[in-house]
């Protein structure tokens, strides 16, 4: 026996998807791989199925605490938690963005809140004491 047909006894018979020979090295006294062994359909199913749940980052608990966030700086907290929970593999990457986007939505809510809580401080003062202000929420922005 020459060694190129030894070699093919050692690779699975089927052709992959694309039609080209499956590589795969097989197991003695078998022609096909686990992958195209039809014998063997349940049991890859059922492996791809777990491959599938092993893989996948997990999302926060139903249980987590309420996250609360009077200031910028409350959020810091939350975001250096994040991205440690990401890099471990602890939380999904898609949950680690949407908690970015929130907080950096939060970021401009807590923003503005404090430039109208300054211009009605502003307001208050006798005008004789106050320059132009600094921000007035009714202006158009760009003038």
């Amino acid at each position: 026996m020459d060694r190129k047909s030894d070699q093919r006894k050692l690779t699975c018979r089927a052709a992959k998807s694309d039609g080209s020979p499956c590589s795969v090295r097989v197991r003695e006294g078998s022609d096909f791989c686990f992958f195209h062994n039809p014998a063997k359909a349940k049991e890859l199913r059922a492996a791809q199925a777990l491959g599938g749940r092993g893989n996948r980052a997990s999302s926060l608990p139903i249980d987590a605490p309420e996250f609360a966030a009077e200031t910028v700086s409350d959020l810091i907290p939350l975001l250096v938690a994040t991205i440690n929970q990401v890099r471990r593999g602890e939380l999904a990457p898609n949950a680690g963005t949407t908690i970015c986007n929130l907080a950096n939505s939060l970021i401009k809510a807590l923003e503005v809140r404090d430039l109208r809580r300054l211009h009605d401080m502003e307001q208050s003062f006798p005008e004789s004491e106050t320059k132009d202000g600094l921000f007035d929420p009714n202006a158009e922005q760009g003038s």
